[in-house]
């Protein structure tokens, strides 16, 4: 119940609403970007290498650093 509570408050549903509204735009300036220069792009990410191990290791820092950010957020910041 208190979970249901947390992700249904006005706050998450306002950071939710933002969230969609970033990746909305971030996406049509992405399709904007490949419209106009969509050979040139992948020209040039085709000439750099992916090392699929790099992107492991980001993946599970960026996750590292969300959950010691929400650690933080539960004990160490005053509620009101």
């Amino acid at each position: 119940m208190f979970l249901s509570f947390r992700i249904f408050s006005d706050i998450a549903m306002i950071q939710l609403f933002v969230w969609i509204a970033i990746v909305l735009a971030g996406h049509s300036w992405v399709q904007r970007i490949y419209r106009r220069r969509g050979k040139a792009v992948l020209e040039h990410y085709y000439k750099r290498s992916f090392y699929e191990a790099v992107a492991v290791l980001l993946f599970l820092l960026s996750t590292a650093i969300l959950f010691f950010l929400m650690y933080c957020y539960e004990y160490y910041i005053p509620k009101p």
